[in-house]
């Protein structure tokens, strides 16, 4: 069967074979910043065709067999016409012995045919293998970004949530002490706003996190949440606890300031290291179909992309905890400055 399919030669499916792997290996190396549908397409093809490459193993060993069964059958033969011969007294020993040797040159031709395909399955099996390891590093590749991001995200939520619960608490004692209403109200719709936005975002986040495996876009999404989150936290907090209407301009528009310029140099540096990927995958696909010797190399590389993509990962993760220690500090000095208006009050201090 798989003869009918890839042809009866030899050399001519081994050389199929060598193509398929090939072009296997170049798609999971162009695909290591590509999205997960068509990583998930690479492995269904590789996995196609390392069936396809086991059921050939396969029939070859089957063939194999065949061949070792027709040897055992010549030989059985080859007894059967020396007991004949010994039993009529050598009268057609000339046929026989013509009979005996076109069997024996068949069954060496067979064993020769049958070793050249078990050479030819073992080196298949190698790379195989490497194919195969190439794929679970890159699976590997992608769960640790996604983790790494997943959580970033739950950090930042925590933290801006704490710091919500924080600045309410303050304000509610405000209200308790000054009596009014009125104030009541707002710190309370603010609060179930500011929490509805956070778990909004969150959920947005997470799916398109799922969804989307672009490095760059999630890096936007997280710095883009953070920055929402700080202006609605520090406007709610300027319009609740009475800071100067100045000031809490001057604060929104450094904080977006800098996290723009954050999220601009993030990208520029991400699209950066992506081109290079790209272009040295490229290089080294084409490497690979000129001189095969040099596939460890370009597998050597490939591993250091990967570990230059996990470093990438990291800086911006550490870019967005900088981002977050700021709203942080933001927080703390607007909470400081409005602690004049909090304890002076004519009823006593807190």
């Amino acid at each position: 069967m798989m003869s009918e399919i890839l042809g009866p030669n030899v050399d001519e499916r081994n050389g199929i074979r060598d193509r398929w792997l090939s072009d296997c290996r170049s798609r999971q190396r162009k695909s290591l910043i590509g999205d997960y549908k068509d990583n998930r397409f690479n492995g269904i093809f590789c996995g196609a065709a390392q069936l396809i490459f086991h059921l050939d193993e396969i029939l070859s060993l089957g063939n194999r067999l065949k061949n070792e069964n027709q040897k055992v059958k010549s030989l059985l033969y080859d007894l059967q016409d020396s007991r004949l011969i010994t039993s009529s007294g050598g009268g057609n020993s000339s046929s026989s012995s013509s009979s005996s040797s076109s069997s024996s040159s068949s069954s060496s031709s067979s064993s020769s045919s049958s070793s050249s395909n078990s050479s030819s399955s073992s080196s298949n099996s190698g790379s195989r293998i490497n194919s195969s390891n190439n794929s679970c590093s890159s699976i590997l590749v992608e769960v640790i970004v996604v983790v790494v991001v997943v959580v970033v995200v739950v950090v930042v939520v925590v933290v801006v949530v704490i710091l919500v619960v924080v600045v309410a608490a303050v304000v509610v004692v405000r209200v308790l002490v000054v009596v009014v209403v009125v104030e009541v109200v707002v710190v309370v719709v603010v609060v179930v706003v500011v929490v509805v936005v956070v778990v909004l975002v969150v959920v947005v986040v997470v799916v398109v996190v799922v969804v989307v495996s672009s490095i760059v876009v999630v890096i936007v999404i997280i710095i883009v949440v953070v920055v929402v989150v700080v202006v609605v936290v520090v406007v709610a907090e300027a319009a609740i606890l009475g800071v100067d209407v100045v000031v809490v301009k001057v604060v929104v528009v450094v904080v977006v300031v800098v996290i723009v310029v954050v999220v601009v140099v993030v990208v520029v540096v991400v699209v950066v290291v992506e081109v290079i990927v790209v272009v040295v995958a490229a290089a080294a696909a084409a490497e690979e179909e000129e001189e095969e010797e040099e596939e460890e190399e370009v597998e050597k590389e490939e591993e250091e992309e990967e570990e230059e993509e996990i470093v990438v990962v990291f800086l911006v993760v550490g870019v967005v905890l900088v981002v977050v220690v700021v709203a942080i500090a933001v927080e703390v000095v607007l909470v400081i400055d409005t602690e004049t208006l909090i304890l002076p009050l004519p009823y006593g201090s807190l």
